[in-house]
């Protein structure tokens, strides 16, 4: 009763103090105890009451949905220096059989396009960021088909290697389909995502550079290596229009979010190299250089004069710092105080802060005798007496030792190299490159194929014999909260692919 008041308060210009103060006569309105309004009449309060009545009555209706993704190359942003954007188009099929679904019930940029809106890294995609344009619809008896292309950013999610100079970032592509309500908003469509369980690449999909995948998989019917290499090989060449980043490999990781017993929600992963060949030109070729400029350079440091040691050492060190600043300079998710890349950092700022050391300065405060060949040296009132300092090995061990710390600093990079060739080889066993090479014996014709035939919802297919029919089609989900799903591994092939 109270949120009926309500109702009834603002269906007047001035709200009601008291329930006395109306007229208990109207015919329109019956306030006996225990009982409802009579609405007789097509007065505004009659309206209001109507609307109100239908939003409490609201319900949500599930609608299956299936999502292909077909991937066409990844390129720099043009607007975001750094950023990248993934490039493909979607076919969204919604199966409207049996529902209170209507064309009608989609209006704004979706009435001559009908499909679920989206976000794309949680925001809304739509013509004024151009992330998705409609571009053809098709319309079956039991099926809505439409096709769109996309242009959207990846979001840098994770930094999965930072050890210089090899660094593995994570690029993320997440797609969710949002709710829709009908014209009269009465009944609230949820997007079901459905899987295509002819093949996982009816799915998502990597697109042939030319012809057909089938053209590059029958390449060679004796050699299998032969045929994963140039398969690989042409998915990388497709791939890849960046000039910031290479790929660790061209297909991405997929990953389905479920929430309760509903999934509208996907996530496209790459992992990315930043050109490490270029930072081996740029920091590590010259740190060679500089090394052995300043081995030289301590090695002279028993025959060269203090002032000009330090200014020797000096010009070492600006050039040092202006290498040291793109490893320090690097962007990142997170900061911390100590890693390996500030371990590398301090050991040559330490070597050459005791590289830097003159052996006349370690003299002068450690070895001090009066000098003798001076006649007069010694005699009483005679004041100009000169010290003789006499350089021996322990006044450049400093410089010696600091020289030696600069060369342990190249152990880093070496340690990081074959850490960087374990990461690599982690990241390609998630995933196997043939989960994304598309076949035309897989892709549903709503013609000929019945829509249940072909796809099953992943809720469904979480709660069926507890996920087995998931595994059964290549998925695995992450233990009892079964949120994440993703691809199932696969044993490695010869070529640097997986099977």
């Amino acid at each position: 009763m109270d949120n009926l008041m309500e109702e009834i308060e603002a269906s007047f210009s001035t709200p009601l103090l008291d329930c006395d103060v109306m007229n208990r006569d109207d015919p329109g309105i019956n306030f006996y105890p225990n009982t409802k309004p009579n609405i007789s009449k097509d007065t505004s309060f009659a309206r209001r009451y109507s609307n109100f009545n239908k939003k409490q009555q609201k319900r949500a209706q599930k609608i299956a949905v299936n999502n292909f993704f077909l991937l066409k190359h990844i390129k720099d942003n043009p607007d975001n220096p750094g950023g990248l954007l993934v490039v493909g188009t979607m076919t969204q099929m919604i199966e409207h059989d049996k529902t209170d679904l209507r064309r009608e019930d989609f209006t704004g940029e979706n009435a001559a396009f009908p499909h679920f809106s989206y976000k794309i890294n949680e925001e809304v995609a739509d013509s004024g960021n151009g992330f998705i344009k409609a571009r053809k619809m098709e319309k079956y008896d039991k099926v809505f088909k439409t096709t769109l292309a996309v242009n959207a950013p990846l979001e840098i999610e994770s930094v999965e290697l930072d050890n210089f100079p090899f660094r593995i970032v994570k690029a993320t592509l997440s797609v969710e389909l949002s709710t829709l309500t009908n014209h009269d908003e009465t009944i609230t469509f949820r997007p079901d995502l459905n899987l295509n369980m002819r093949a996982k690449s009816a799915n998502i999909a990597i697109q042939a550079p030319n012809g057909t995948w089938e053209d590059l998989l029958n390449v060679s019917e004796t050699n299998r290596e032969a045929e994963q290499a140039a398969t690989f090989d042409a998915m990388d060449l497709k791939m890849d229009r960046s000039i910031s980043y290479d790929f660790v490999t061209p297909h991405p990781e997929v990953r389905y979010i479920a929430k309760g017993k509903e999934c509208s929600q996907f996530e496209v992963s790459f992992y990315l190299i930043e050109h490490g060949a270029s930072k081996f030109v740029k920091v590590i070729f010259p740190m060679i250089l500089i090394f052995f400029m300043n081995l030289f350079h301590v090695a002279e440091n028993i025959r060269t004069q203090g002032a000009d040691y330090l200014a020797n050492s000096a010009t070492f060190a600006l050039t040092v710092v202006f290498l040291l600043e793109s490893i320090i300079g690097m962007k990142t998710t997170r900061t911390k105080l100590f890693t390996i890349n500030s371990a590398y950092v301090v050991l040559v700022v330490v070597g050459l802060i005791f590289s830097s050391i003159p052996a006349d300065l370690m003299s002068k405060l450690y070895m001090k005798e009066k000098d003798d060949t001076d006649p007069n040296c010694g005699k009483e009132g005679y004041w100009k007496c000169k010290d003789n300092y006499k350089i021996k090995f322990v006044h450049y061990l400093p410089s010696y030792f600091g020289a030696g710390l600069f060369f342990v600093s190249f152990f880093i990079p070496v340690y990081n190299l074959f850490f960087y060739w374990g990461k690599l080889a982690e990241i390609k066993n998630k995933v196997a490159f043939r989960d994304f090479v598309s076949k035309k014996e897989n892709v549903f014709v709503p013609t000929k194929d019945n829509f249940h035939d072909c796809f099953s919802s992943i809720s469904s297919l979480l709660s069926d014999n507890n996920g087995q029919r998931l595994k059964d089609a290549g998925y695995i989900s992450d233990g009892k909260s079964h949120k994440n799903i993703t691809y199932a591994q696969k044993p490695r092939s010869l070529y640097g692919g997986w099977v």
